[in-house]
């Protein structure tokens, strides 16, 4: 992968990342709900981008909460997952899109 293809990478990745931040922000707070849905599509057109740059998407899990062991994003334990996604216990950069199980 030439040097430019990797800046590129790089930037369209901290893009991305900043948009899993607002859009958290938004579903959070409830504030400017007319703007998910336009923060949704920026993030679906730079994910595009990560991958035409021949880049792998990072997925970000919600650690389990408490005494339990399944991730709330997913119903999976982190054993479960795969070796490269992330896990974090800010619900803002959560990134998995996969719907937990129904109880």
């Amino acid at each position: 992968m030439s040097r430019d293809v990797e800046a590129q990478l790089r930037t369209a990745r901290i893009v991305l990342s900043q948009f899993v931040v607002k859009i958290g922000e938004h579903e959070e707070t409830g504030a400017h709900a007319d703007r998910i849905d336009q923060l949704r599509e920026g993030w679906t057109t730079w994910e595009a981008r990560v991958r035409e740059l021949g880049g792998e998407i990072e997925i970000t899990h919600a650690c389990p909460p408490g005494e339990t062991n399944l991730t709330p994003c997913c119903s999976r334990t982190p054993f479960e997952l795969p070796r490269t996604d992330r896990m974090t216990l800010d619900l803002a950069l959560v990134t998995c899109k996969r719907q937990a199980a129904a109880s």
